[in-house]
């Protein structure tokens, strides 16, 4: 049964259906003619087709145990799922399955295994989040290897999210298991990712697909799904996108359910009532100088909804821009917000930049309404 979510229908299941950065094709088609992968570090922007590129590599490098010896872990997943969730037992989640997500399964099963690892060593405290993380790593390379297949594979997406120490201890399973299984490392930016784990892999860099790599690929969904583009409507597609497909093919879907020729004005009212909508509460929550609740919020558009922080920010300024505000006020928020975007494309550190634009815009508000006040 095909899948409801176009992300999904149109995942791409051969080579003649990825689009962009071609030198990168080339790199995974010689690991599948040697038959061969290292350990890899993939970085680049959201939806540039990273892990579908590895993934079509996977299946044909490992073939009919590719099921069997692929596994791919998010980190938002792992950091989102609580511990009273991991601590429900395997019989319980069974019993109503359709409540549970595959992950909460698969951690449920890990936090069993360390448990139980912990109390044999004499340790008398529950899992923490990095012992999960580590435990369902170790738990799918120990696992033996039966049959054909040379190495197992794991992925981790949002790597960029693990802690310091987290990843200090996995580079001691990599060193342990290195022999039977590659790590795969997803992430957005270098800037998170320790030197260690940076010296054991191969680091491919991925760049944001262009309009023309668009084109590309929606030329042959607007056939299938009988949508037409009006206009201009693909290259708004692409910009509120900020070049990730996934989001662009999300947006596209939702729009296609209103009409089937899709303009910029559609598609602007959809990215509008998504994204923004949801930052006016936060925006709320900042000028009540609540910037811990905000950041965690933040975090979630960013790690689960899978919005770059490039995109917040924008949504942001033309949040401020429609607003009500004197003009005064607008004008020195978005300055703000103009010095956050800039330092962001440095691509470092993307939470002190978003926290200090919370902090920035609450205190711009608070000396305005005082010299108003006077």
């Amino acid at each position: 049964m095909d899948s409801p979510l176009w992300i999904e229908k149109y995942r791409p299941q051969n080579w003649n259906e990825v689009v962009g950065n071609s030198s990168n094709i080339e790199i995974f088609q010689g690991y599948i003619r040697q038959k061969t992968l290292p350990h890899l570090l993939l970085v680049g922007p959201r939806g540039s087709l990273k892990t579908s590129m590895l993934l079509l590599t996977a299946r044909e490098i490992l073939g009919e145990s590719y099921n069997d010896y692929i596994l791919e872990l998010n980190v938002s997943d792992i950091l989102r799922t609580t511990l009273t969730v991991m601590k429900k037992s395997l019989d319980k989640m069974a019993a109503d399955s359709r409540k549970y997500t595959r992950t909460e399964k698969y951690l449920s099963r890990v936090y069993i295994d360390v448990l139980n690892n912990l109390k044999s060593q004499g340790i008398s405290r529950n899992p923490n989040k990095k012992d999960i993380l580590l435990g369902a790593i170790r738990l799918f390379a120990s696992e033996q290897i039966l049959g054909d297949a040379p190495f197992k594979i794991l992925i981790l997406r949002d790597a960029d999210l693990l802690t310091r120490s987290m990843q200090h201890g996995l580079r001691r399973v990599i060193e342990k298991y290195s022999s039977v299984c590659r790590f795969v490392f997803v992430s957005s930016s270098l800037a998170g990712i320790i030197t260690p784990i940076r010296s054991r892999c191969s680091i491919i860099s991925f760049e944001k697909l262009t309009i023309d790599d668009f084109e590309k690929f929606f030329a042959s969904v607007s056939q299938k799904e009988k949508i037409q583009f009006e206009k201009g409507a693909l290259n708004a597609l692409h910009w509120l996108s900020n070049g990730d497909l996934k989001l662009a093919i999300t947006y596209l879907q939702v729009a296609s359910l209103k009409s089937k020729h899709i303009t910029e004005d559609l598609l602007y009212s959809i990215h509008e009532q998504d994204l923004q909508f949801k930052l006016k509460n936060l925006f709320e929550q900042t000028l009540s100088k609540k910037f811990a609740t905000t950041m965690k919020e933040i975090r979630k558009l960013i790690a689960i909804e899978q919005y770059s922080p490039e995109q917040i920010i924008q949504a942001f300024a033309e949040m401020i821009l429609n607003s009500s505000f004197p003009r005064d006020l607008k004008m020195k928020i978005l300055d703000i917000t103009s010095e956050r975007e800039f330092e962001l494309v440095k691509g470092k550190y993307p939470d002190i930049h978003l926290m200090h634009l919370l902090i920035s815009t609450a205190y711009a508000y608070e000396q305005f309404i005082k010299s108003t006040s006077n």
